[in-house]
C-alpha cells in the first residue's frame, strides 16, 4: 500500500484493522471471478454456499434407488446443467419444490463466476421478488458475502463493482415487468445487454407474451441465457410457450419426486411433503383434475373448451336423495337472478329440499330459508350447516336469517380468486363423484347442468379464469351447488363420507346416514358418534320475536 494509506491504517482500532485484514486475505484467495466453477454450478452451490448435493442431485439419495420418476429425473441438477451448457431453460413446476431456492442460487452463481455478468431477474409484481427469489437471495448471502466480500447487495441489487451512472456493470438487478403499460415493459425488457447474461423469470405465467418476446429478442450474445420458472396454468400461458419454443430445454418437477416425499421425513425443511400433497388432493377432490395436475405434478392443464363438459357432470346422475339434509349451499337472488338452495345429504347427495325461487324483499326469503335450515336426525331437531354468498344482498338476508335463530348459516364472501377456487373445489367434486344429483336431460336438476356448461375458460396473462359468457343467463344454481359443496367438504365427518361399508350387518340399511352413527366405515377412521349440526337448546333463543311467522313446531 501507499505511505499515504499506511497512514490511515495506523488509526484504525485493532478489531477494524483485524477485519481490513480478513477482507484482504479474501480477495487473495479467491480467484475472481470464479472461473473454476464456471462449468459446475452444483459444485459451487455446495463448496460456497454450503447447500448439501443431495438438496439438488435427489438421486444421490438411497430411497431413490427403485424410484420411478413422475417427472424430469433430477429436475434441480438438469436445470443446472443446462444452463451451463449455455442453454435456455423453461420449468413447470408443482409448488414447494425448490425451484426459487434454486433460481437464487443460480443467480448468485452466474454473478460471481463471469466477469462483467449481468443478471436480470423479473416476475410480474415486485412483492413477488422480494417475497420469493430475492429472499432465497438474502438467504443465501451471508455465505455468499464470506466468500466475495466485495460484493454488495442493497433492494433489488447486487454489485460486484460499480456501474457509470444508469448503466449496471456486473450486477443482478431485479425489476417487476408487470408495472406500467405492457410497451413500458417490453422496451426496458429489451434494454439490457451484456457479454454474459442470465434472465430469470419468475411466476412467468403471469409475465405478458410482450415482455418474453422482448426478453428473447435481447439475448443477442453467445453467453446470453434464459430462464423461465413457474406453476403451470394452460397452455397458451407464456411459460409453456417458452417450454415450446425450438432449442429450449423443457423441465418438469413434480412433487411426488420430491425427497420429503419420496424418504417420508423433513429432508428439505419448508418444502412440499406428503402432507401439503394429501391436503392438495383433499382441496382438488381428484388426482386428474387440472389444478392438482398442476400445482403437484406440474403438468401444464389441457385447454379444452369448457370447464364443465355435460358428460362430466352427468356422470354425477342420481335420484335426489330422502336423506335429511347434512350441508346447504345458498345464492340469493339479486335483480334478474332467483334464489337457489341446493342441500347435501351425509353421501354427498342432493335431497329433495332443494329449492329455486323468485321472491321480492328479504324478509319473505328469511321466512322460506330459515325452516329448511332446519332437520330432525334420531328424532333430534338440529340446526344444520349451510353458507350462503353475502356479497351485496346476501349479507343483509344473511345476518337477517341469523337474528332468526339460523346460527349456523355462514358466509362466504366472492372475490376473484374465491370464486375461482370455489369452482374448481367444485370441478373436483364433479370429477372424482363425490356428489350426486339428476343432472341428466330430463331430471330435476338438469338446469344446474346447462348453467355449468355454459362456463368457459378466459385466458389473461394472469392465469385461466372461468366465467359464463355475456347473454348465457344466470348462474345462481351453479353456484349454490358450489357453495353446498363447500360447506359439506367444512361441515361432514370424513368418516361419514366414505364407501359403505363391506358387510352392513343384518336389518341395516347401508344407505341411510342414521345406520353410520357408531360404525366405523374403514379400518382407522374413527366412527360419526353424533350429528355435526347445531342442535337446538332450550335456553337459545329462537330469534327476535320471528316465532309466529314460522311454521308451528319449529
Amino acid at each position: 500500500m501507499s505511505d499515504g494509506v499506511d497512514d490511515l491504517i495506523e488509526f484504525l482500532l485493532p478489531e477494524e484493522r483485524d477485519e481490513l485484514d480478513e477482507h484482504l486475505a479474501a480477495l487473495d484467495a479467491v480467484p475472481f471471478p470464479d472461473v473454476a466453477y464456471q462449468n459446475h454450478p452444483v459444485g459451487w452451490m455446495r463448496d460456497v454456499l454450503e447447500i448439501p448435493e443431495e438438496h439438488v442431485r435427489w438421486s444421490l439419495l438411497p430411497e431413490y434407488k427403485d424410484h420411478e420418476w413422475d417427472g424430469t429425473r433430477d429436475p434441480l441438477a438438469r436445470i443446472c446443467e443446462a444452463i451451463a451448457g449455455g442453454l435456455d431453460v423453461g420449468v413447470e413446476s408443482g409448488a414447494g419444490t425448490g425451484k426459487t431456492y434454486l433460481a437464487g442460487a443460480l443467480a448468485l452463481w452466474f454473478h460471481a463466476c463471469f466477469e462483467d455478468s449481468l443478471v436480470v431477474t423479473t416476475a410480474p409484481k415486485e412483492g413477488q421478488l422480494t417475497t420469493q427469489l430475492w429472499k432465497e437471495i438474502g438467504r443465501h448471502w451471508p455465505k455468499f458475502s464470506k466468500r466475495y466480500p466485495m460484493a454488495k447487495k442493497v433492494t433489488l441489487r447486487v454489485r460486484m463493482k460499480e456501474g457509470a451512472g444508469e448503466q449496471e456493470t456486473w450486477a443482478i438487478l431485479g425489476y417487476a415487468c408487470g408495472v406500467g403499460s405492457v410497451e413500458e415493459s417490453a422496451t426496458k425488457a429489451q434494454g439490457f445487454h451484456a457479454p454474459h447474461m442470465l434472465i430469470i423469470t419468475e411466476e412467468t405465467p403471469g409475465v405478458d407474451p410482450a415482455v418474453m418476446t422482448a426478453f428473447k429478442n435481447t439475448c443477442t450474445g453467445d453467453h446470453n441465457i434464459r430462464l423461465g420458472l413457474g406453476n403451470p396454468d394452460h397452455r397458451r400461458d407464456s411459460l409453456h410457450q417458452m417450454c415450446a419454443e425450438p432449442g429450449v430445454i423443457g423441465i418438469r418437477i413434480s412433487a411426488l419426486d420430491h425427497p420429503n416425499v419420496v424418504c417420508g421425513r423433513d429432508i428439505i425443511p419448508g418444502a412440499v411433503g406428503r402432507k401439503s400433497i394429501a391436503n392438495k388432493l383433499d382441496q382438488y377432490k381428484a388426482i386428474d383434475h387440472p389444478m392438482y395436475q398442476s400445482r403437484v405434478r406440474g403438468i401444464c392443464p389441457s385447454s379444452g373448451t369448457v370447464p364443465f363438459p355435460r358428460e362430466m357432470v352427468e356422470k354425477c346422475n342420481a335420484p335426489l336423495s330422502a336423506e335429511p339434509p347434512a350441508a346447504w349451499g345458498w345464492d340469493v337472488a339479486r335483480a334478474q337472478d332467483e334464489t337457489v338452495g341446493i342441500p347435501l345429504d351425509v353421501y354427498g347427495a342432493i335431497t329433495k329440499e332443494w329449492v329455486r325461487w323468485s321472491m321480492k324483499g328479504w324478509p319473505e326469503q328469511v321466512r322460506h330459508i330459515v325452516p329448511l335450515m332446519r332437520s330432525t336426525v334420531n328424532g333430534t331437531q338440529a340446526l344444520v350447516p349451510g353458507v350462503m354468498d353475502s356479497t351485496g344482498v346476501g349479507d343483509a338476508v344473511l345476518e337477517m336469517a341469523q337474528s332468526m335463530g339460523a346460527y349456523t348459516l355462514s358466509a362466504f364472501v366472492f372475490t376473484d380468486r374465491s370464486r375461482q377456487e370455489l369452482l374448481e373445489r367444485l370441478q373436483g367434486a364433479l370429477l372424482n363423484g363425490t356428489i350426486r344429483g339428476p343432472f341428466a336431460e330430463g331430471g330435476e336438476l338438469a338446469w344446474i347442468t346447462a348453467q355449468l356448461e355454459s362456463f368457459e375458460y378466459e385466458y389473461t396473462t394472469h392465469g385461466v379464469r372461468w366465467r359464463a359468457p355475456d347473454g348465457a343467463g344466470t348462474d345462481d344454481g351453479a353456484f349454490a351447488l358450489a357453495l353446498a359443496v363447500y360447506c359439506y367438504d367444512r361441515a361432514v365427518p370424513p368418516a361419514a363420507s366414505r364407501a359403505v361399508p363391506q358387510k352392513p350387518a343384518e336389518g341395516q340399511d347401508p344407505h341411510r346416514w342414521q345406520d353410520y352413527v357408531g360404525m366405523p366405515l374403514i379400518p382407522g377412521v374413527p366412527p360419526l358418534t353424533r350429528w355435526q349440526g347445531h342442535v337446538q337448546r332450550e335456553e337459545e333463543p329462537a330469534g327476535d320475536g320471528w316465532d309466529s311467522q314460522l311454521p308451528r313446531g319449529w
